[in-house]
């Protein structure tokens, strides 16, 4: 669904088919915030639903490297992200195989553990570790050689601004993800616009909680207690 569809459903809950006293972009700031509260509500559901991974080489004896600066082998960028999910290091700068199996890197609770006179071992080797401050992106211990780094991130959700950008989209609007949940999308940015004149809000509130119901259940049940019961309306 792109934002232009998006504005005639909440219009259809408005029952307000031509603008009155709702104009379009009154519309458009409340699916664009109603857009980047679904994305994170579903992301705390299952942090995996938009993950995107990307491959790059960590260099030999580096403290650290800027994420938005590394060029992936695979492609794109890793130029903005909200979380790292996972880290890993390949043999070969290819895709993960029989042949290039992944080994994990554990996350480092503190940046300074990484630096700490007592490391964890595996075997007789330092356990790899990592960290994220900001862009930056650290792991250890050093090495002599160049690293490759298969990583895991939750990509920033797009903000709609044209009629064609699609929902839940993390490619600058081209194209949306998930469309079975856009519609929450839909009755979050109805039920605040209701809420602002105390007209019917609860109808289209209930719709919103009963269908968020339904795909905690779906989506990711062992998780379902972490997301908030409700959003600010």
């Amino acid at each position: 669904m792109d934002l232009s569809s998006a504005r005639t459903r909440v219009r259809d809950y408005l029952n307000e088919q031509e603008a009155a006293e709702w104009s379009d972009a009154q519309i458009d700031r409340l699916v664009v915030q109603s857009n980047f509260d679904v994305y994170h509500i579903l992301c705390d559901i299952n942090p995996w639903l938009f993950a995107k991974n990307y491959r790059f080489s960590y260099p030999s004896d580096s403290l650290s490297v800027s994420l938005g600066s590394v060029t992936p082998s695979g492609g794109g960028s890793i130029d903005s992200f909200e979380d790292v999910l996972s880290v890993f290091t390949l043999t070969s700068d290819a895709s993960p195989s029989s042949s290039n199996h992944p080994s994990r890197v554990v996350q480092s609770d503190h940046l300074a553990d990484l630096y700490q006179a007592r490391q964890d071992r595996v075997g007789t080797r330092r356990a790899l570790k990592w960290f994220v401050v900001e862009d930056d992106f650290y792991m250890t211990p050093f090495s002599t050689d160049a690293r490759t780094v298969w990583i895991w991130i939750t990509p920033v959700v797009f903000s709609p601004s044209a009629d064609a950008h699609d929902l839940l989209s993390t490619d600058g609007g081209s194209s949306g993800n998930y469309d079975q949940f856009h519609e929450l999308i839909v009755l979050l940015s109805a039920a605040r616009a209701k809420a602002c004149v105390d007209d019917q809000m609860s109808l289209v509130w209930g719709l919103y909680q009963h269908k968020l119901s339904i795909v905690k259940s779906k989506t990711n049940p062992t998780r379902s207690r972490m997301v908030p019961s409700k959003v600010r309306v």
